[in-house]
């Protein structure tokens, strides 16, 4: 007997019309350019790393970038509203500042995000298209798995991460480009060691990396104490001389 052939599965409708937001005209869906737009104050952690030079700062901010345009640009319908409803999306991250985990491996990102992007939907926030490639189990997983496969050798042992937030956090931190420093290998050594941006600010066989530790004795080098003023040496007074006394007119003889 002859195999039966599969049948086509139905693709998954667009909820474009479940949207107030949504406009029509004569039944064609209409969009909207957006941006560019800047978010700051997001925050991510990978878990499991520990990324301390200026190149793997800029690998993540690349890659992440790369995976946020494809989860937009490059999927197939699915039942993710946003996801379907946003398209054309360019963007950057800049890493402002970065922290790690004391007791565990971690790498906490505190960074700005520049996108421009369409949509049919001008109900969708800049902030929702931000962290909706994290929002859940599956693309967090398909997120770590991106980074492991493009960079083993600095992602490979990365275990996971949460979504995308934005930080509240008001408290005074060492911003990035502060923290950076050319040295053969950490623990940097503040003394000698000078600032970077990246690796070929750095003389060969020198990385730029991370050390906020020489941030801080350098911001502590540059205040200058407030010097005493030597106490005033009172003068002394130069003795006014008394006046002569007028001469008295002699009687004549």
């Amino acid at each position: 007997q002859p195999q039966p052939q599969p049948q086509p599965q139905p693709q998954p409708t667009p909820l474009l019309a479940q949207s107030p937001g949504v406009s029509t005209s004569d039944g064609e869906i209409t969009s909207e350019t957006y941006g560019p737009l800047d978010l700051h104050g997001l925050q991510m952690t990978l878990y499991g790393v520990s990324l301390r030079s200026a190149k793997e700062v800029s690998e993540w901010q690349y890659l992440t970038a790369i995976y946020e345009q494809t989860f937009y640009n490059d999927a197939p319908l699915s039942n993710d509203y946003i996801q379907n409803n946003v398209y054309a999306v360019a963007t950057a991250l800049e890493v402002t500042e970065v922290s790690y985990g004391e007791e565990e491996p971690s790498t906490t990102f505190l960074f700005k995000q520049t996108t421009k992007y369409d949509s049919v939907d001008p109900n969708i926030n800049m902030l929702a298209i931000v962290t909706q490639p994290f929002s859940t189990p599956e693309y967090r997983d398909d997120y770590v798995n991106f980074l492991k496969n493009a960079l083993l050798d600095t992602f490979g042992m990365m275990s996971s991460v949460p979504n995308v937030a934005q930080s509240e956090s008001s408290n005074p931190t060492i911003p990035l480009a502060d923290t950076l420093f050319c040295a053969v290998r950490r623990p940097v050594d503040c003394a000698v060691a000078r600032p970077c941006e990246n690796d070929s600010d750095c003389p060969s066989g020198q990385d730029c990396l991370i050390e906020s530790r020489c941030a801080t004795e350098s911001l502590q080098g540059q205040s200058t104490p407030v010097q005493q003023s030597a106490p005033l040496v009172p003068k002394q007074s130069v003795p006014v001389p008394a006046p002569k006394p007028k001469p008295q007119p002699q009687p004549q003889p």
